[in-house]
């Protein structure tokens, strides 16, 4: 947060605006690699429907869970475990080609346990004080002409403590839906977006848990769209979004001094 107010670049998942990809050690992603369809990145030029940003645009779509069959993984190493798991709730019908699946995912680092043996040498007393913890989770229905909605939503966190010293801990979260309707003989295709997500930070030092300093920001959006097919393979698009943010911030100062800030 820049001056108050978020600062322009965008990134979004499925939709919801994300204020923070990354966790605290720094090298992992809040991402799940596994479960993403398309990453678009725009620095600058982009379309009507980035409309309000200044700076670049992140635009991540995670794919649906699979249709026919139950499938997962689990994945283990010296930093994390995590577990991507899929499958039918309804099964795609050969008759209408109608299904509904779903996808989530796990994340959870146990660092603070393991690198007292493998990391040692890493910092001062063996223990690296990087936790956190991802969840993603995805339900999608597909009718059979084309017509389709997702329910969706994340939460990540992040648990730092440095012993006698300092904590630090943040929160992030979202949900929301997208949905695109395909009208039988009809030239257009309609489709629209209804999300929400936070961020939370908090730190303190050590042996002033009194001192209360945290801050965050929170966001919502909806928006329709149409698109409209013309002769000639030409294709108008237009619709409407609306969009709110709010931010606070909350601090204590070693005289006791509170100092607090909402905005909208």
């Amino acid at each position: 947060i820049r001056g108050g107010a978020p600062v322009q670049n965008r990134m979004l998942l499925d939709g919801m605006t994300l204020f923070n990809a990354f966790h605290s050690i720094g090298f992992f992603s809040v991402f799940e690699t596994d479960i993403i369809r398309s990453a678009d990145v725009y620095t600058g030029g982009f379309s009507a429907q980035y409309g309000g940003r200044s700076s670049a645009v992140v635009d991540i779509k995670t794919r649906e869970g699979n249709k026919k069959r139950f499938s997962g993984m689990i994945n283990v190493n010296p930093f994390v475990v995590k577990g991507v798991f899929e499958g039918p709730i309804i099964k795609l019908s050969e008759d209408n080609g109608s299904s509904l699946s779903f996808l989530m995912t796990v994340k959870h680092s146990y660092l603070k346990e393991t690198s007292p043996l493998l990391y040692s040498y890493a910092n001062e007393g063996g223990v690296l004080p990087y936790n956190f913890t991802d969840g993603h989770a995805k339900i999608s229905y597909n009718a059979s002409n084309g017509s389709r909605i997702n329910a969706f939503g994340f939460y990540h966190s992040d648990d730092v403590r440095f012993p006698g010293l300092a904590t630090y801990n943040w929160n992030s979260g979202g949900g929301g839906m997208d949905f695109r309707i395909v009208p039988s003989g009809a030239q257009f295709v309609l489709n629209g977006t209804l999300a929400g997500s936070f961020y939370d930070a908090e730190f303190n030092e050590e042996g002033a848990s009194s001192k209360v300093r945290r801050s965050g920001v929170g966001s919502f959006n909806a928006n329709l769209n149409f698109s409209y097919y013309m002769p000639k393979s030409r294709v108008m698009n237009f619709g409407f979004e609306v969009n709110s943010m709010s931010t606070y911030f909350e601090y204590s100062t070693n005289n006791d001094v509170s100092i607090t800030q909402g905005d909208k």
